[in-house]
Order: structure tokens, then sequence, then C-alpha cells
């Protein structure tokens, strides 16, 4: 059986880095592939979980954040043990991705700013081990799908290094047009494809939540002029607020539960009247589970969720703060989803993938003939 690893962000306590992991194994396993994870945890990645123990700006433990983090770290590596398949082996640096004997037919690389080299905080696309540079070509074959530098626009002294590890590389999928531009400014090529959560089926794993009452949902940091017109909304169509799985922002929300499982927050998804959001993989899941939703700007994420919904004829769905003052919400209560466009740029997103695979396994028959 053709063997395929996967290096990304898997080993994270974020709902959509999880189940972008998770999507890409699915649909793999799914048509027939035996496929597990490099089980990668370097520092930053370690590091990063543990921000929601923490003030926001200090080094200080937050007792009243404590409790609860713990309960969502716990049942995240529930989520590991029993949906995906790991590596035997954990790797906590790049030293040890370079010493072992690596048995893939192929390694794929993504999805998420894997390579966002300007990501001041975590530094993963400094890393280039999200590069594939610890594999021999010759002896594995390299992909991307879905991979992104996020909101790096230039590359620059990193960019002749960088350009030379995409040379090694079978095929390049990226998530969004900036990724596609900085790889091709390099003469290499790529196509864009979609998130993985968009090619992936949940069905099986959702885990609906017993809530009678129709509800807003929210997932997200909001300011209070947001709160204001989600309230607003709440009160207009007699809807519940309920908040999942994020940290409060200068808004506190009513009904804010930050334990849930990543099925359950799958299951919170699939019952929702209306979602309000401001991060990407909260946009995609109103999109997958078709959800009239707002997406509030985030300026420092605009460019990759702009890109998604100028491409899936979404883009006013997008709220400015300038915007917040005269919504009007007829113009937001019905999504109106081409799925026409949307189910045509899954099955080439599909499509792209398996040709890539098909490929490779075509090309090693032949050598082995």
């Amino acid at each position: 059986m053709y063997k395929i690893g996967i290096l990304t962000y898997h080993y994270s306590v974020n709902y959509g880095a999880v189940l972008q992991a998770y999507g890409l194994y699915q649909f793999l396993s799914d048509r027939g592939y035996e496929v597990e994870f490099i089980d990668y945890r370097p520092y930053q990645a370690r590091n990063s979980n543990l921000k929601y123990l923490f003030f926001r700006g200090q080094r200080l433990i937050n007792p009243l954040l404590l409790w609860s983090g713990l309960q969502k770290l716990q049942k995240f590596q529930r989520f590991w043990r029993s949906q995906i398949k790991l590596s035997q082996r954990t790797y906590y640096d790049r030293e040890e991705l370079q010493a072992a004997n690596w048995d893939y037919d192929a390694v794929i690389t993504g999805s998420d700013e894997i390579w966002n080299i300007d990501n001041s905080m975590l530094e993963y696309g400094k890393d280039r081990s999200f590069f594939l540079d610890f594999l021999d070509g010759k002896q594995v074959a390299k992909l991307a799908y879905a991979a992104s530098f996020g909101g790096t626009v230039k590359l620059g002294k990193l960019q002749e290094q960088i350009y030379r590890l995409f040379a090694d590389f079978k095929t390049i999928l990226v998530r969004d047009s900036n990724s596609q531009k900085l790889v091709e400014s390099g003469g290499h090529t790529a196509a864009k494809v979609l998130d993985p959560t968009l090619i992936a089926n949940f069905e099986q794993i959702i885990a609906p939540p017993a809530i009678k009452q129709p509800y807003i949902l929210l997932y997200g940091s909001f300011s209070v002029e947001q709160g204001a017109c989600i309230t607003a909304l709440a009160k207009v169509k007699k809807l519940k607020i309920i908040a999942i799985g994020a940290r409060p922002g200068k808004w506190r929300p009513p009904n804010n539960i930050l334990t849930v499982s990543p099925e359950e927050w799958l299951g919170y998804y699939a019952g929702a009247s209306f979602v309000f959001t401001n991060y990407f993989h909260g946009t995609i899941f109103s999109i997958i589970f078709r959800k009239p939703f707002i997406s509030f700007d985030r300026p420092e994420k605009s460019i990759k969720v702009r890109d998604l919904l100028r491409d899936l004829k979404l883009e006013q769905r997008i709220v400015t703060q300038a915007q917040l003052a005269d919504l009007n919400w007829d113009d937001y209560l019905e999504l109106e989803l081409d799925t026409d466009n949307l189910n045509q740029k899954i099955a080439r997103s599909q499509e792209l993938l398996l040709k890539a695979i098909v490929k490779l396994q075509t090309a090693e028959l032949v050598q082995s003939s």
C-alpha cells in the first residue's frame, strides 16, 4: 500500500489547525492510502499550546483560565489519539527529523500557514522542516497541499534558500493567491486549491450539543462595537448567544464555553442559526455547514479571508469596523452561496491532489518494472 506522511500543525489546541489536519488525513485515508502524521512538536508548537494559561501580554498564570485550559487540552489530546494516526516516534527538533530513517513513499506538507516567515510569535516559517528539507527527494517524494505563506508578501533574505527547496518538490498546491504568487515568482509552478476542511467529510465525528433554543454562534474575540452588533441581531431574531472555543476580547459574550472538543465544536456549528466570527476557519465552517454568517475584518488576517470569499463570491460577508453602524440585516440573514462554483472548486482541489499522488505511483511502478 502506498504510504503517505503528513507534516503540518496537527499538535495545536486550535480548532482550525486540528481540523484542517484531520481533513487531509480523512480525505486520503478514505481513498485507500496508508496515511499518518509525522508527529513533529517543535518548541514553538508546544509553547503556543500554553498561551491560554496566561494573562494577555504577561507571563503570569491566569487561574480563571487554567482549569478550562487543561480540560480543553485533554479533549484535544483525546482527539489526536482517536481520530488520526501519528508516527510511532515523536520528534521535538530539526536534528531528530534529519537523523530519522523515513519509509514513506511521499510526504505532504500542509495545510495552514506553515511557510509564514513573518509570524513573529511562532516563527514556523523559519523552520525549514516545513519545507521538507530533512527528506531526500530521490527517496521520498515531496508535495505541498494548501500550504500558505499567510501574511508574508516578501521572502527577503530567505528567498534564494526557499526557492532551492521548492525545486525538490514534485507538486506544489497552495491555499491562496499570495502564496501562489510567491512560489511562481521563483520560477516554480503552483496551483491554488481549497483548504483541506473543504474537501473532507466531518459527518462521522460531529457531536451535536444538547440545546433546544435557536442560537447565534460566536467564534472569535470581538470588540465592544462588534458585541453591540451581535446583541442587536440576537434581540431582533430572538436568538440565544453562544460563544465557543475562543478567549473573549474587549467584549465578553454570554454563554462563553472554552472547553469544547473538536467534535463538539463541529456540533455547535452544525446546529447554529447564524455565525459571527473573525477567524479564517470560523468563516470556512460557516460555509461548510451552509450557515449565514458575518466575518468581521481583521487586517492581519484579511489576505486569506478575502481571497477565499472572493473566490466563492461571498466577499460581501466581510464587515469592517466602519460598516458596523449602518448594517442592513436583510443583506445577511440568508446565505446566497453559489454551490455550483463551490462544488467545482472542491472537485478540482481533490482532483489535483489525487492526480499528483497517482502520478508518483505510476512513476514508481515504471521504475520497478
